[in-house]
């Protein structure tokens, strides 16, 4: 089965964390790298769309980027909208990251 080629003509900012405790114990999250990386956005299907809300989950956007390009974040920025990664999928050399909005 041959791969299919995405276009990878637009972009979201990939974050990574650092989880940090204050003197009296609360712990915060603090960006310690945003990475722009080029995606192709996709629809969600249904299938998709109803599996995540049987686990309360919103699904809104899935990206598709080089899986190489992927360092496991769990939060990425998209369109100036800031969204939580809840699944992936690997097709090839190609990654799918599924996505929910933070409020």
């Amino acid at each position: 089965m041959k791969t299919k080629n995405y276009s990878l003509d637009d972009v979201c900012t990939l974050l990574n964390f650092e989880i940090k405790t204050n003197n009296i114990g609360v712990e915060t999250k603090e960006i310690i790298e945003c990475r722009e990386v080029y995606c192709t956005r996709e629809s969600i299907n249904r299938s998709e769309f109803y599996q995540a809300e049987k686990h309360n989950i919103k699904a809104e956007l899935k990206l598709i980027m080089l899986e190489e390009e992927y360092q496991k974040e769990e939060e990425l920025i998209y369109n100036d909208k800031k969204y939580k990664i809840y699944k992936t999928y690997v097709l090839d050399k190609y990654i799918e990251l599924y996505c929910e909005a933070i409020e």
